[in-house]
């Protein structure tokens, strides 16, 4: 079982909203690729926590629904983010 307190879940958010800078100061693929990966693994932890707490017949922590949906926020910005960075074409892929 997972315990949740408000603390860790702000904690956690405070993370999340920190690796995003890296992502944002750069131009590189790279920190967005790890940026994207980071928010996939934050997602799928939330949802292994859900499902923890679905499985002991727990109820879930007021603003849960509210976590969840601003960790799919930020996930989809991170997407976006580096499907921005991706050539959309042969000609931009060969640009210098």
């Amino acid at each position: 079982m997972v315990a949740l307190s408000r603390r860790g879940v702000l904690g956690a958010s405070l993370v999340l909203a920190a690796a995003r800078m890296p992502a944002i100061a750069s131009d590189g693929v790279l920190p967005a690729i790890r940026w994207a990966e980071t928010t996939d693994a934050a997602h799928s932890a939330s949802g292994h926590v859900v499902a923890d707490l679905a499985a002991s017949g727990q109820p879930m922590p007021a603003g849960w629904r509210a976590y969840r949906t601003s960790l799919a926020y930020v996930r989809r910005l991170a997407r976006l983010d580096l499907y921005a960075l991706t050539p959309t074409t042969p000609e931009s892929a060969a640009a210098p």
